[in-house]
């Protein structure tokens, strides 16, 4: 709008400026002295001075969108469900016309015996069960070093001249025993620190074997042997 104004206002003031050189010009022709020659004369039209529309710029209403259309479900007719025809029963058949057939003569057929095929009898050889042995318990070889002692303290005998002198003493004896319990090796791993002790445990050692209870595998067993005045 402002400018609207500003381009009427200078419009006015140049039409109002051209209408004073106007006015200006013809009072100094009129007073001009006659002997000199007439100007010539300038034709000034006046046209009406109008404005250049100004464009407006035209906002667009905003087109509100389209509903969306709701998705058609489409459902599936009911089947129809086709009852069964009934059955109809079919009429007795038409007797046939019995007609005369002449009857040829009978040959005689010799049947051939069929000829006897031998099976052999095939022996399926089943393979007995297996007997189930219970579970054998662990050999306790603790229990088994033990018995073995006793049996040595049993049959130990304290040489006499040791006695008699005074000699004491423990001999370690080392025993390799195989399943059947029998005796494989033999050897003294710690002396008494006297002959005739450590002497008579080799031989008390050797005296109790073979034994009658059977190992589950070859053992090796350490023995020690005292020999002391005070028991």
């Amino acid at each position: 709008m402002r400018d609207n104004r500003g381009r009427i206002v200078a419009g006015s003031l140049i039409f109002s400026m051209l209408l004073h050189g106007a006015v200006l010009f013809l009072v100094k022709v009129e007073n001009a002295p006659a002997d000199q020659k007439e100007p010539e004369r300038i034709t000034v039209s006046l046209k009406h001075f109008q404005p250049e529309p100004i464009a407006v710029p035209v906002v667009a209403e905003p087109v509100p969108p389209k509903p969306q259309a709701e998705p058609v479900v489409k459902k599936n007719p009911p089947k129809k469900i086709k009852k069964p025809l009934p059955v109809r029963e079919k009429p007795a058949a038409v007797k046939a016309v019995e007609e005369t057939v002449p009857v040829a003569e009978e040959v005689p057929v010799v049947s051939e015996a069929p000829a006897e095929v031998k099976v052999a009898a095939v022996h399926t050889l089943v393979p007995a069960p297996r007997p189930v042995m219970p579970p054998q318990p662990e050999f306790d070889y603790d229990s088994f070093r033990a018995r073995l002692t006793d049996g040595m303290v049993r049959n130990k005998k304290y040489p006499y001249s040791a006695r008699r002198r005074g000699y004491e003493g423990t001999v370690v004896i080392k025993l390799h025993i195989d399943c059947e319990g029998r005796l494989q090796g033999l050897k003294m791993v710690e002396s008494s620190g006297f002959d005739i002790l450590d002497n008579e445990a080799l031989s008390l050692a050797s005296s109790v074997f073979p034994i009658r209870e059977k190992l589950p595998e070859p053992v090796t067993l350490l023995i020690p042997i005292d020999y002391s005045l005070h028991n």
